[in-house]
């Protein structure tokens, strides 16, 4: 993995995933540092250092609802 880049679960429909691609998501929920959803924008997001990690957390750990995630690779935005 490059430097400034960190895989999220989000729950599937949100910014980034496939499905939120294709209907044109600008927002979305993720799992955060707590275990609890939030918002993709909360700078309290779950970071993952790999997509082997984040499949890990999510088979170990206990959703309520039945949200469904997928794994996202994000990138920090360039600085200009």
């Amino acid at each position: 993995m490059q430097p400034g880049q960190w895989y999220e679960l989000r729950v599937k429909g949100s910014i980034g995933t496939r499905e939120g691609t294709v209907k044109g998501a600008s927002d979305g929920v993720a799992i955060g540092d707590d275990g609890h959803v939030c918002s993709t924008a909360s700078p309290h997001v779950k970071h993952f250092e790999s997509e082997q990690a984040a499949n890990d957390y999510l088979g170990r750990c206990t959703i309520p609802g039945k949200s469904q995630f997928e794994i996202v690779l994000c990138r920090a935005a360039a600085v200009h």
